[in-house]
C-alpha cells in the first residue's frame, strides 16, 4: 500500500514539475510579478552544526545568525501560517544540521500530523541507526546528504568528520527507508576534485536516486583563489570527462548543477524558480526568496568581492504573519521584477555580448553601483552555475 501511494504521489509530482516549469516561463517571457501560492517551501529550524566544514558560509556570517534554534512552538506558528496550497517541506541546512536540534522529532510529528511530505537535508553524520528507525515512521520523501569526498583524510580535511560512518549511516537508512528518494551532493573544489570518480562509484552502491555536483561558491577571496576549479582548465576537462562516464556507464542521474560536459564559466540557461514558487523560512521565521541571500555578507566569485545585504530580501515574518500575506507583497514583487531583469540581460550575453567568462564577469560584478537594494539578483553566483 505504502509503494502504491508512492507512485501515485511520484506522479502527481511529475505532474506538478511540468506544469511549475510552464507557468515559470510565462512569468520570464511576460514579466509577471505575482506569483501563485507556493506548494512547497523550505524551512531552516536551527543555524547549529556538528561540522565545521572549510567551505562553509557559516565561517562567513554575522554573529546573530549562528548557533540558533527555532523553537518548537515557533515551527508550530509558522506551520499554522502556512497556505493550503503547501503540500510539502523541506527542512533545509544552510548552516545548521536538523539532527540537531533537540526537539526535531517533534517538529516532525506536527509536520506529518498536517499531512506533509518531507525531506530533510543533513550531513549524516547524526543518522544514527536509533535515528533511522524514529524517521521510518514519517515516510521521508527525500535526504538530502553532502558528503564531498570518500577519501577518509581528505573527508575530514573538509569536513572534521569520519566518511566510513557516514556511509555506513546511509547503507543502514537505505535499507530501512527504500521508498525514500537519497540525494547524494558533492561541493567541488581542488581539495576534493581528484575523488570524484570514487565518489559516483559510491553513490551508484548506495543507489543513489540523483546526484547533486555543486562548484564551490565562495565566501571569501581566499578561497576563490585557492580552492575554485574555474582557475584550472584541466580539471574542468576531466570532470567533465568523468561525469559523462558515469552518466552514459552506470546509469546515474544528475540534477541541476551536475551531469554537464561542458564546465565553462557561463551564465546558465535555465530560470531562477526560488523567489516564484519555493518560499525560504529561516531560523527567526524570516521569508527570504532566495538562500543565497541569506547565507553570507560578501561572495567572491571571480575573485570581486560583492556586499549581499541579506537584511534587504527580507520580504516578511511567517512566525507573525500568514505566509500569503507576504508572498504577493510589493517588496518581493521588485525582487522577481530584477530577477527577470537579469536574465533577460544574460540571455542576451549568450546571445553574442562579448562580456563572457570569468573577467566579463567580474567586469559586471564591478559595474553594478552601490551594491544596494536587490542588486545580488544582477551578479548571483547561481546565474553563473557557481554552487547550483
Amino acid at each position: 500500500m505504502r509503494r502504491l501511494k508512492r507512485k501515485v504521489l511520484n506522479a502527481e509530482r511529475a505532474l506538478f514539475q511540468k506544469v511549475k516549469k510552464s507557468v515559470l516561463g510565462l512569468h520570464y517571457a511576460l514579466g509577471i510579478t505575482r506569483a501563485l501560492p507556493p506548494v512547497s517551501c523550505q524551512i531552516e529550524i536551527t543555524t547549529v552544526c556538528n561540522y565545521n566544514c572549510v567551505m562553509c558560509n557559516r565561517n562567513f556570517v554575522d554573529k546573530g545568525r549562528k548557533n540558533r534554534m527555532m523553537s518548537v512552538e515557533e515551527f508550530r506558528q509558522v506551520l499554522s501560517h502556512l497556505p493550503r496550497s503547501i503540500r510539502h517541506i523541506f527542512f533545509m541546512g544552510q548552516m545548521g544540521d536538523a539532527f540537531c536540534h533537540p526537539g526535531f522529532y517533534e517538529m516532525l510529528d506536527h509536520a506529518s500530523d498536517r499531512g506533509y511530505q518531507i525531506s530533510i537535508a543533513t550531513n549524516g553524520e547524526r543518522l544514527t541507526r536509533e535515528r533511522t528507525e524514529r524517521l521510518a515512521k514519517y515516510n521521508l520523501w527525500r535526504l538530502h546528504v553532502s558528503l564531498d569526498s570518500i577519501d577518509e583524510e581528505t573527508y575530514s580535511t573538509i569536513r572534521g568528520g569520519s566518511i566510513a560512518k557516514i556511509i555506513e549511516n546511509l547503507r543502514f537508512f537505505k535499507d530501512r527507508n527504500p521508498n525514500t528518494s537519497l540525494f547524494l551532493a558533492m561541493v567541488l573544489m581542488k581539495d576534493n576534485v581528484g575523488g570524484m570518480d570514487r565518489f559516483l562509484d559510491t553513490a551508484k552502491g548506495l543507489k543513489a536516486d540523483l546526484i547533486i555536483l555543486q562548484m564551490m561558491i565562495p565566501f571569501s577571496s581566499e578561497i576563490w583563489a585557492e580552492q575554485s576549479l574555474y582557475n584550472d582548465a584541466g580539471a574542468l576537462r576531466s570532470m567533465a570527462k568523468v561525469v559523462k562516464r558515469h552518466r552514459e556507464g552506470s546509469g546515474l542521474s544528475f540534477g541541476r548543477g551536475g551531469g554537464s560536459d561542458n564546465w565553462s564559466f557561463q551564465p546558465s540557461n535555465g530560470l531562477c524558480e526560488s523567489a516564484f514558487s519555493i518560499p525560504q523560512i529561516m531560523v527567526n521565521g524570516d521569508v527570504v526568496p532566495c538562500c543565497m541571500v541569506s547565507n553570507a555578507e560578501e561572495e567572491f566569485t571571480a575573485g570581486v568581492p560583492f556586499r549581499i545585504n541579506p537584511g534587504n530580501y527580507v520580504v516578511g515574518n511567517v512566525i507573525t504573519h500568514p505566509l500569503m500575506a507576504v508572498w504577493n507583497n510589493r517588496k518581493i514583487k521588485q525582487i522577481r521584477k530584477e530577477i527577470i531583469k537579469a536574465h533577460r540581460f544574460y540571455r542576451r550575453v549568450d546571445g553574442g555580448c562579448p562580456v563572457k567568462g570569468i573577467e566579463g564577469f567580474a567586469e559586471i560584478k564591478r559595474g553594478v553601483p552601490g551594491q544596494s537594494g536587490f542588486d545580488y539578483c544582477k551578479v548571483c553566483a547561481l546565474r553563473w552555475q557557481v554552487g547550483g
